[in-house]
């Protein structure tokens, strides 16, 4: 699970995002990190517990991070029975697409259970390709574990940005040793990252 876009006006007023589907890999040399996942966003303005989101509130993500700007010079992703689809550079060494769709159905429906394919194309490692595989196995019936309730929401509206501040929320149902959250800052008006943290699976993300 991660936390992100957390708008500044409200500073913690909350889009959550919920991952289900998760598959990543670690590479040497040109490629850092590479995966593919699909989550689902809520929001939480107040005490209470966390909404689910409207329109464009399900994505699929396919992410590949380069260990240097220049490192690669293209990529691509082809979901189960489809054809391939480019990423595309956003940031300096990172490419990525992250399609939204406005139910689980039609996010499904695009981006189904399976093996999918990622091909990268670098500068020093030549063409690499990669298997990564999708599975949606419910839990407890559930295609998306439970969002995270912020218990503190009220308290985190007025952080004094000189001192250190404790985000909390509530224990998880059904969570193990292998979970993890995620808590990202941005501001509210254009995105710009206040708080990147670790990636759990590579420390020098």
């Amino acid at each position: 699970m991660k936390i992100k876009r957390i708008p500044f006006s409200h500073i913690f007023a909350l889009i959550i995002t919920v991952l289900f589907l998760f598959e990543t890999h670690l590479k040497a040399a040109d490629v850092d990190l590479y995966f593919i996942f699909k989550e689902a966003d809520y929001g939480q303005d107040n005490e209470g517990a966390p909404q689910p989101g409207s329109m464009g509130s399900y994505d699929f993500l396919a992410e590949l991070e380069g260990s240097a700007t220049d490192s690669i010079t293209m990529a691509m992703v082809v979901p189960p029975g489809s054809s391939p689809l480019s990423l595309v550079q956003e940031f300096e060494g990172d490419w990525l697409i992250e399609p939204s769709f406005d139910s689980i159905g039609d996010l499904d429906s695009n981006y189904p259970d399976g093996v999918y394919f990622m091909n990268m194309y670098t500068v020093n490692d030549g063409n690499i390709s990669a298997l990564l595989n999708l599975n949606s196995d419910p839990v407890n019936g559930l295609k998306f574990p439970a969002a995270p309730h912020i218990t503190n929401h009220s308290a985190a509206q007025t952080v004094d940005p000189n001192l250190d501040f404790t985000l909390t929320w509530d224990a998880f149902a059904n969570g193990n040793a292998g979970d993890f959250l995620i808590v990202e800052i941005e501001t509210y008006m254009d995105g710009d990252i206040v708080l990147k943290p670790r990636f759990p699976l590579n420390p020098e993300f």
